[in-house]
């Protein structure tokens, strides 16, 4: 393996280093979440087929194939019926 250190201490040293400061950046990154995250704890509510059909202004629902919590291609035939100007992609 070619380094471009004098030497394989020097290497390590950086090694380190780098860790010490990816895992600072990542423990201050998930206090951010903890602090600032607030999970819905009730049921998401579910529009009725006349309330989606009066939208009149641009919609884009972003879909997962493999969604456990949602039925997403229930939920993508659902806005193709009946909200016509909504974008569909549906991810991987």
């Amino acid at each position: 393996m070619t380094t471009i250190y004098k030497s394989d201490e020097g290497a390590r040293a950086v090694r380190e280093r780098s860790l010490e400061i990816l895992s600072a950046g990542f423990i201050e990154f998930l206090s951010l979440i903890h602090e600032n995250f607030r999970p819905r704890i009730v049921k998401l509510p579910i529009f009725t087929d006349e309330a989606l059909q009066r939208l009149t202004m641009p919609v884009m629902e972003v879909l997962g194939r493999r969604t456990y919590f949602l039925d997403s291609a229930g939920t993508k035939r659902r806005l193709e019926r009946n909200v016509p100007q909504a974008g569909y992609p549906l991810s991987p």
